[in-house]
């Protein structure tokens, strides 16, 4: 009887223990852990461009007349902003405000030396300079033509080193005075001109000088970079004491005296009894 017994009590045990084929208990889920995100590498920020050196469009403006205008440009790598420039002399002028690189110069009197045009960039960046040249005005010219040369020529040789010579009165012995000057324009932005002054005292009732509307077809035209105006001379009176005609340019040199006025004499000679000689 008990030998019986401990077998009862084992199958007993084991049949709570499942054994026995009866249902099996559920099993415990497990939580996923949530990977963390990588940090994004650290990269350091690029360094900005060193600006490169001005660069201009030409180191040597030679102007071709005072009065007259070139452009400079001025580039630079690595630089976007503004440029500015200055001049080292009074000859030339530049734009007071700075640009994006294009600059007038403008010649307002001659320099024949020692002129610069310094154009900056980036800040800290040396400046680049260009050398400017402008010629001396030619001063005022005169000479004058006889009726004859400018019926009959077709390029009159005008006669400058004698006083004008009207041999009579009247259109019919009037001359073609030409008042010139090289290395000065008067087109615009220049103000540059020739100016008649008052004639003399003796020219009075006699001489007159006017410019000419229209200008004969044999005369010469106008050169670029030069003044010209023709004036018709006339004598209504042979001349009883001296005539004088004078003209003078308004060009002021940024050094030195004024020119003065340039005149040439007028001498009116008629033959007697109405025949001229």
């Amino acid at each position: 009887m008990k030998k019986v017994w401990f077998v009862g009590a084992a199958v007993a045990a084991l049949a709570g223990c499942g054994g026995g084929g009866g249902s099996s208990a559920t099993p415990q889920s497990v939580p996923t852990a949530t990977p963390t995100p990588s940090a994004a590498p650290s990269v350091a920020p690029s360094p900005s461009p060193t600006p490169g050196a001005v660069a201009l469009s030409s180191t040597a403006e030679t102007f071709p007349a005072v009065g007259s205008t070139l452009t400079l440009t001025a580039t630079e790598s690595n630089y976007t902003g503004t440029f500015k420039a200055t001049s080292s002399c009074p000859s030339v002028t530049v734009p007071a405000t700075a640009t994006s690189g294009s600059f007038t110069l403008t010649a307002v009197s001659a320099a024949t030396s020692g002129c610069t045009i310094s154009v900056t960039g980036a800040t800290g960046v040396a400046a680049a300079t260009a050398s400017a040249t402008v010629p001396t005005p030619g001063g005022v010219q005169l000479r004058w033509y006889t009726p004859q040369s400018v019926a009959t020529s077709t390029n009159p040789l005008p006669i400058s080193s004698a006083p004008i010579s009207l041999i009579g009165l009247g259109a019919t012995y009037d001359a073609i005075l030409a008042v010139s000057e090289t290395n000065i324009t008067s087109v615009a932005p220049s103000t540059f001109a020739i100016s008649a002054l008052a004639p003399s005292a003796g020219c009075t009732g006699n001489v007159t000088a006017t410019p000419l509307t229209t200008v004969p077809s044999s005369l010469p035209t106008q050169a670029p970079y030069t003044i010209l105006t023709y004036y018709d001379v006339d004598a209504t009176a042979v001349v009883a004491s001296g005539c004088t005609l004078s003209y003078q340019d308004n060009y002021v040199p940024a050094s030195g005296p004024t020119p003065a006025p340039v005149s040439i004499n007028v001498i009116v000679t008629a033959g007697s009894g109405g025949q001229f000689q």
